[in-house]
């Protein structure tokens, strides 16, 4: 008796659903990818898309940039993840379905370099360089330091909060 082998190719070449629209993570990625040199195919198969996905993206999130050579205005074209996402915004408030995100929980976005639009992430910056100074390799510390100082941060009391502590909030929000 004769044997037959059959071989079957999967269609499934990607695994997202078809409409599902991209996040302000995968906005990113995209930039990262985009700026590394990476082809609209290459990053479409690290994010699992079509590549006219990607395509469409860059289109809606780029940003002419005007820099100075030889004392003449040269314009480029750069990718903006921010940019993308507000125009993504903008289009989804037109359209007749509403965000998914409305009313539970406010989204902003700052601007690189602008430490005063990030006044808290800077805060905690400094109070990690307390005991991580600039300079210090984060190669020479060891999970046992990373633990020391994130449970130092957790147990410390916030004026924000009326002197409650992270960890205390965290406990009550988890709790009820």
């Amino acid at each position: 008796m004769k044997e037959v082998i059959v071989l079957m190719q999967e269609q499934n070449t990607t695994v997202r659903k078809k409409g599902q629209h991209l996040t302000s993570f995968e906005r990113g990625r995209i930039a990262t990818l985009h700026s590394q040199g990476y082809s609209n195919r290459a990053i479409a198969r690290a994010l699992n898309v079509c590549h006219q996905t990607i395509n469409n993206e860059l289109c809606r999130g780029e940003i002419d940039q005007v820099k100075k050579v030889n004392g003449q205005r040269q314009y480029y074209a750069v990718y903006s993840p921010e940019t993308a996402q507000a125009k993504y915004e903008a289009n989804r408030a037109h359209c007749h379905r509403p965000l998914k995100l409305v009313g539970v929980a406010d989204l902003y976005y700052a601007h690189p370099y602008r430490s005063s639009e990030r006044g808290t992430n800077e805060a905690h910056n400094r109070m990690i360089r307390r005991d991580v100074p600039k300079g210090l390799s984060m190669d020479i510390l060891g999970p046992h330091d990373i633990q020391a100082v994130e449970s130092k941060l957790n147990n410390l009391p916030r004026r924000q909060t009326g002197y409650q502590t992270p960890k205390e909030l965290f406990s009550a929000a988890s709790a009820g």
